[in-house]
């Protein structure tokens, strides 16, 4: 059975925890390679955890360079980031329609949110 769009890696939230970790990876790859070693110990994480959190960066579309044994990120931190997950910010459904409403791509992916939870459209300068 195929995965479905809500179960796509760029679907997911991670927890607050799992979010900070992913974020300290980055910035310890960030300015030179750093092996498995380190970043286990820096993050205390167990080997598995470890590829876990590898794969989650590899499948958000963040470059990262593996030689050997080493680590390390080709590309600016901030548009690293920028690919995380987020933790879910427990938007209460009046919150999140209001959050909605907008032109970005934000926006719109909010908006698509909000009609699939709420089986509404939401106006929007006069359109739906």
């Amino acid at each position: 059975m195929g995965r479905s769009k809500t179960d796509s890696p760029t679907a997911t939230s991670v927890t607050l925890e799992r979010a900070s970790r992913l974020s300290k990876m980055l910035k310890l790859i960030s300015k030179s390679a750093r092996t498995r070693e380190v970043l286990l110990a820096k993050l205390q994480l167990d080997i598995r955890g470890f590829y876990r959190d590898l794969k989650t960066l590899r499948d958000r579309g963040v470059l990262l360079s593996v030689e050997g044994d080493s680590y390390r990120l080709l590309e600016d931190l901030d548009d690293a980031r920028g690919k995380l997950p987020s933790p879910d910010p427990m938007l209460s459904l009046a919150e999140l329609r209001v959050l909605c409403k907008g032109n970005t791509d934000a926006h719109r992916k909010l908006r698509r949110l909000y009609e699939s939870l709420a089986g509404a459209a939401v106006h929007t300068n006069g359109k739906h």
